[in-house]
């Protein structure tokens, strides 16, 4: 790769970034702050999922970016997989499967070491995304 490559790929990664903290924020400011959540469709928890998601794979990235802040990072999706959990949703339904799959997620990131690879993920694991 060339420079040119690299700048692409940091910009890139800035943008994962940026939006994927910003759609857990917002959530978290405007949906969880006022017991909005349990009113909205199963598509907002996919989103705030894959936002989630998104940072874990920053967060394990070999070449992770300096401005990813993991304490902080791991703060937000802690507070947003709480903020779904407490969305008043079954475990059988999308908000439960989300929440149930990413603190799987969270459990293996935080025993596992930092630079661990994406393949290593619990066994079993899915969004649950049907």
């Amino acid at each position: 790769m060339n420079q040119q490559d690299d700048a692409a790929i940091d910009v890139y990664q800035l943008q994962c970034y940026t939006a994927s903290t910003g759609i857990l924020a917002g959530a978290q400011e405007s949906f969880a702050s006022n017991d909005w959540l349990q009113y909205t469709p199963d598509f907002t928890f996919s989103v705030i999922t894959f936002a989630a998601v998104t940072l874990l794979r920053l967060c394990r990235s070999r070449v992770r970016p300096f401005y990813v802040n993991i304490p902080s990072v791991m703060d937000l999706i802690h507070a947003s997989v709480d903020a779904i959990d407490n969305s008043g949703g079954a475990p059988s339904q999308a908000s439960g499967r989300h929440a149930a799959n990413l603190r799987k997620m969270l459990e293996s990131q935080e025993q596992g070491s930092e630079d661990t690879e994406m393949g290593s993920w619990p066994d079993g694991f899915s969004l649950g995304l049907v």
